[in-house]
């Protein structure tokens, strides 16, 4: 604390902070989580949609334009918490160092304390990632380190801020692949995540699976512990025919099915042709429409029932689980043309705050046509549900997987609405609402949709108010650097489950990988 004492004389303004490095300070948006380790605050900005179709094929997924790190924004690879002392932020702890990273390279170790960037005293978390974002990469710093590792020797340490490369994010990936792998258990499954005895999960071993077939190149362990996950799965049939935890009351089929089906898309084995035809039909047939007595009146129509069956007292229809049989039935080649796809974006387009008549519908999503777990709002008199990210990014990604053109009205409010809440450190859309759970407690699973709804439009960055907005850069910088030495990832908070390290990890996984080609090369 001597050492800190003598060093932390004057607190500078933050806003000085930033004009001495001839950078713009940062929006200082009440809505941005305290919590900030690994990069700063989140941006709101507004798009500028490019004007393209959606493809009816799949294409490529690399991106049109090659990204100059020059352009990017600067990164340094650690994660860090406040420095308290006597209660007090006197300087910021590294808590994680990101292998390759430029942290790594100036050899920064967890445990350091970082008194100042450039000769100026630093405490505030997001003020010294969003000024290292604003110098960008490229670019030199230097950080005044106290380091206890070294005897609390001060010293100085000059680095050029840097980006999350190819490099550096597919050692991230192989790192939580191995951690998958090294828990794969005995039967082929992966744990599960709230039972009262450990036991694997036909739902979270389909999630890993789907996981890790979305990866370009797979290493012949890692097709073993496909094959090996596949059939642990195919050892569980629900009593109709689908694929489900025959070991609990909530059987999963839809999510256990649809995420089988994607890992059999990817996974390119001809042996599982028939398979793969049979899943189809079963999500087909689950579909709620015409001949088991729904029409268009109903909420649940073109949906996928969360519980078992199709009985209206045991019905529930959300965006997330139809966002996830779309992208199956997308991924195994189903045409946009089919009624399973056009009911399904019938059902997709009920869930959207969609109004061209009402300016007061932002065009995001909400979780089903009838609930928003972001809440409602009420306007002259009139109740009107709250959009949020997760949902939205389902939303927007199942557009795409219907067909529905990029230069289409819905498409374009849906991607207007990402663009202008984007951020990499939380779920938007839940500022204004009671209840304030999913904004930490689901943020891979948003991190992951937002992923894949945005490397639909094949393009590098969006276009915000305040510039170029690099959302791989963004994402990546924030996942790599929030993966435990382990190499699993895991959240603190435990809605959703996202506090179960191989649930996290999957999604972080699919996550990196879906947006791996928006990055620059090393």
């Amino acid at each position: 604390h001597i050492y800190l004492k003598n060093f932390l004389l004057i607190s500078f303004l933050t806003a000085s902070l930033l004009v001495s490095f001839g950078c713009t300070p940062p929006s200082q948006n009440s809505s941005t989580p305290k919590e900030n380790l690994g990069q700063g605050g989140s941006a709101k900005n507004h798009s500028n949609l490019p004007n393209k179709k959606s493809p009816v094929k799949k294409t490529s997924t690399h991106p049109r334009k090659v990204i100059s790190k020059r352009e990017l924004p600067g990164w340094l690879g650690a994660s860090c918490s406040r420095y308290l002392v006597n209660g007090r932020p006197k300087a910021l702890f590294i808590t994680k160092v990101v292998p390759h990273s430029p942290a790594a390279k100036a050899g920064l170790q967890k445990g350091d304390i970082i008194l100042g960037l450039n000769n100026i005293p630093i405490t505030n978390l997001r003020v010294f990632f969003s000024t290292l974002r604003a110098i960008g990469a490229g670019k030199l710093v230097t950080l005044t380190i106290l380091s206890p590792k070294k005897g609390k020797k001060i010293f100085t340490r000059k680095l050029q801020l840097g980006t999350p490369t190819q490099r550096i994010v597919k050692s991230s990936i192989q790192r939580g692949v191995a951690w998958l792998l090294a828990n794969q258990r005995p039967d082929g499954g992966w744990l599960h995540y709230a039972s009262y005895y450990p036991r694997s999960s036909p739902p979270m071993t389909a999630l890993v699976i789907a996981a890790l077939s979305s990866l370009s190149s797979k290493k012949p362990e890692v097709k073993k512990a496909i094959e090996k996950g596949l059939q642990y799965i195919l050892r569980h049939w629900t009593p109709s025919g689908l694929l489900g935890d025959t070991e609990d009351k909530v059987l999963f089929e839809g999510y256990t099915t649809s995420l089988t089906l994607t890992a059999l898309a990817n996974h390119k084995d001809p042996k599982y042709k028939t398979l793969k035809a049979k899943l189809i039909q079963k999500l087909k047939d689950m579909q709620i429409k015409d001949k088991d007595g729904y029409s268009r009146y109903d909420v649940a129509y073109g949906g996928w029932n969360y519980w078992d069956g199709k009985k209206r007292i045991l019905l529930r229809t959300d965006l997330s689980l139809a966002s996830f049989v779309l992208e199956s039935l997308y991924e195994a080649g189903v045409s946009s043309k089919d009624p399973v796809i056009q009911r399904g974006l019938y059902f997709v387009q009920q869930c959207q705050n969609y109004d061209p008549r009402d300016m007061n519908w932002d065009g995001g999503f909400r979780f089903s046509p009838v609930e928003s777990k972001a809440g409602i709002f009420t306007k002259n008199g009139k109740d009107y549900f709250r959009s949020y990210g997760s949902m939205t990014a389902d939303g927007l990604r199942s557009f795409y997987y219907c067909g529905l053109p990029f230069s289409h009205p819905r498409a374009q409010k849906a991607f207007q609405w990402l663009v202008h809440h984007f951020s990499y450190t939380h779920n938007p859309g839940f500022e204004n609402s009671p209840n304030k759970d999913p904004v930490r407690g689901i943020r891979f699973y948003y991190f992951t949709s937002l992923a894949k709804a945005l490397a639909s439009y094949k393009i590098p960055y969006i276009q915000g108010s305040g510039g170029k907005i690099y959302w791989a850069s963004e994402l990546s910088g924030w996942l790599v650097s929030r993966q435990f030495p382990k190499g699993f990832w895991q959240n603190r908070e435990n809605l959703m489950h996202e506090d179960h390290q191989p649930l996290a990890t999957s999604l972080a996984i699919w996550c990196l990988s879906t947006l791996l080609p928006y990055l620059p090369q090393d």
